[in-house]
This record gives structure tokens, sequence and C-alpha cells, in this order.
């Protein structure tokens, strides 16, 4: 554990360097800091220059970044962010080249308040999956350095916690303490502006405020991602297969495409849709046809499905077929991704309480208790290499339709349920 022997001033000392700092940890207190040392300084100032000149809007792209940065600063086997619980439940660590991310590196308060102190940076020596086991677990027994830094609000309340721990004893100088101190705070203020943006977003009277900023976004970023795209293929052309930049600029043209694909995913956002009456054959149809052109349009990938319709079905419904048909696609690919390959996915048709539905029924894993309200957030995601707008842009073409979308885990097996419900005319004779 922390050496009481070896005490560390307060915030406003450690980043001045004072000559008094850190009596337990430097030979010399009034010597003048090394070149590695000034090198090292300034590198942890533009990190977060970086971090400051940044708006976030999700807390798991900011810990992904900040676990980055310390990975960078620091040179260590491992670095991380661990966000408590009680409020965010996420986050992210660095361990021999690999980033992992998730609920499973969020902290409880208490374990949070165990290894660090309140407002300072704390250093722990010996076996630290043995200290922390709630940071650390067996995998993790060669770990014998640490030092750690709480994340404050400007409410004092304790919203998680950076760190970085080495397999040596490693001696953290003051240049160490003062960096884990200032980035600590600033992600503290990150952390702190991306739940005031989202409550202002979610309590503001103008529900398509959020939509508009995302259609607005994407259409200032595609002009110069379509330059982009234009002068590398253009360059392509001129320097021809056998250049040796030949798949840095394939790589680039690669990449370009998948954030076109994002973009115009953004657009669906604002955009206005066309509302066309229709009758339930649109969605029986759009179903069966998404189905049918799957292995077309996702690399021959061949499809487990067995539908379920009703046939006694009337009445009809505004809808705009383009937005159905997405809505269906992320919804088969939802549950492929959560189901094992070859399962059986259940698509299911009809009507109920006067609302046509569609429901796409895996029988995979089934969603966690802790992530169950943010499925619908956007850019929330479990998995890697995709955007986490899927299933946030079905809530807005549900939205659109004026009806409503759920995803719940399945009562008598095992899985989950996509749900979406659209409210019907009914005619009268």
């Amino acid at each position: 554990m922390y050496n009481s022997k070896n005490k560390f001033p307060g915030r406003a000392d450690c980043s001045r360097f004072s000559a008094d700092a850190g009596s337990g940890h430097t030979n010399n207190t009034n010597s003048v800091p090394s070149v590695s040392e000034k090198t090292c300084c300034c590198t942890a100032i533009e990190s977060i220059r970086s971090l400051l000149r940044t708006r976030w809007w999700s807390h798991e792209v900011l810990c992904t970044n900040v676990t980055a940065q310390i990975a960078t600063l620091f040179k260590v086997p491992i670095a991380g962010i661990s966000l408590v619980k009680t409020e965010i439940a996420y986050g992210a660590r660095f361990q021999n080249g690999k980033m992992s991310e998730g609920v499973r590196f969020s902290i409880s308060t208490h374990s949070a308040s165990l290894i660090c102190r309140k407002y300072t940076p704390s250093i722990h020596y010996g076996k630290l999956n043995e200290q922390f086991p709630f940071l650390f677990g067996e995998n993790n027994d060669d770990l014998k350095s640490l030092i750690c830094m709480p994340l404050i609000s400007n409410c004092g309340v304790i919203l998680g916690i950076i760190y970085t721990a080495d397999t040596e004893k490693r001696h953290f100088d003051r240049s160490d303490m003062s960096i884990m101190d200032i980035l600590g705070w600033h992600v503290s203020l990150a952390l702190e502006r991306i739940t005031s943006n989202k409550k202002e977003l979610s309590s503001s009277n103008n529900p398509t405020l959020l939509p508009v900023f995302f259609s607005g976004l994407a259409h200032e970023v595609r002009n110069p991602l379509n330059a982009i795209n234009a002068l590398s293929s253009a360059l392509l052309n001129d320097l021809g297969e056998s250049s040796e930049y030949n798949h840095l600029i394939k790589l680039i043209l690669q990449q370009t495409e998948r954030i076109s694909s994002l973009i115009q995913q953004l657009m669906m956002l604002g955009e206005p849709a066309v509302m066309i009456s229709s009758s339930f054959d649109l969605i029986r149809d759009i179903c069966r046809d998404v189905v049918n052109r799957w292995p077309e349009i996702n690399g021959g990938t061949q499809l487990n499905v067995r539908f379920i319709e009703s046939r006694t079905v009337s009445g009809t419904f505004k809808a705009n077929s383009e937005l159905l048909e997405f809505a269906v696609k992320e919804l088969l690919r939802n549950a492929l991704q959560h189901s094992k390959e070859g399962s059986e996915i259940i698509v299911d048709t009809g009507e109920i309480d006067e609302h046509f539905y569609i429901k796409i029924i895996d029988n995979g894993e089934g969603i966690p208790d802790e992530i169950r309200d943010r499925v619908f957030e956007p850019f929330f995601t479990t998995l890697k290499k995709r955007n986490g707008l899927g299933l946030s842009l079905v809530k807005r073409i549900a939205d659109v339709h004026h009806g409503k979308v759920a995803l719940y885990n399945n009562k008598y097996f095992r899985g989950a349920t996509a749900e979406i419900l659209f409210p019907v005319t009914i005619e009268v004779l």
C-alpha cells in the first residue's frame, strides 16, 4: 500500500514543482528538471491542450482517448480509466499494446476511495493484484508499482480514477505526479461537461436539436471528405499499381468510404422523411426482400431465418419504405452480431392493439442489465469496429413513424427481441 512516510503536496504545490514536494521520492528536490523531465512535461501539456480543445460528446470516446494519452506519456504495460458504477459505469484499459473497454472496467465508489486519496495522486508498491483485486486480476500478478489519481466533480463526488501500473518498482517522480494531477482534474471537467451536455439535450424544448446537430455536422464534413476521396483516387491512378505507396492510398480510400457511410447515417437523423399511406404488405415485402438480398449486400453471408406472418391484417399506416428497409437491416445485423454463427433468427410481423409490428428475435446471450437503458443512445456500442449509431437510427425511424421501438430479453428462452410498433389507421367502411 501507499507509504505514509512519503508524503506529497496538494494539487497546487504539485503542479508548481515546489522545492518541498516529493521528499520521499527524489534525492534532490532543489535540482533543475532534466531534459527528459522537460520533454515529458511538454508532451503532457500538449496532451492536456488536446483534451481541452476537444468537445467530447461521449464518455466512451473520452475514456479511450484519455487511456491512450496516459499510455503514451508513461510508456508502461498498463494504463487506464475506471468510472464509478453509480455514475457512468464504464472504463478503458490499455494493456500490452491492446485497448479494451466496457462496463467491466468500471469501479465502485468504495473501491475508488480505497485506492486513491481524495484530491491528490497516490503511489502504491507491492503485489498490486493482491492489494487491489477489484482493479487487477490474477493474470496481473507481475505488477509492482502504481500511480493513480481520483476524478473529482466540482461537488466533491468521486467520478472515477485514472491510473498507470508497471511490472518494475518504478520511481514515480514529481513530473509524474504533476502529469497525473493536472490530467485528472481536466478529465473530471470533461466528464462533467459531457453529463451537462446530455442533460441539456434531453431537457431541451426542441426535441430535434440533436438530430439537426448531427445532420449539420455531416453536411460540413461531406465536402472535404469527397475532396480527399477524389484526390486519393487520382493519385492512385497516376502512381499505378506498382507504387510503394499503393497500399497506403487504398487504406485512405477504405477509411474515407467508412466515414462516408457514417455521414449518410448521421444525415438520416436530421433530414425530413416523405411519408406515404401504406398497407401491411409493405412491411412484409420489405422484410422478405432484405432477407433474400442479404448475401448480396453482406459479402455472401447466409441467413437462417424463419418467418412468422399474420394473414388477416387490415388498415394502413404512414411509412417511408427506405427508412423501414434500413431499420430491418440494422435489427437483423444486431441480432446476427449477438448470436452464434448459423443460429436461427425469427422475423415476426403482424398486428396487435391497432399497431403493425416487426419483431426480430434471436437466441443469443441477451442484453446485460447494466446497458439495457443505453442501447438506443447515439454512439453507444459494446462491439469493436461499430460506430454505435445503428440502434439510435432505428429509434429515430420509429419516432418519424410515430411509433415505438423496444429491445428486451426473451421470457421463455434465451436471446433478445427487437420490436417496432407502427400506429394503424383503421379503414371505416
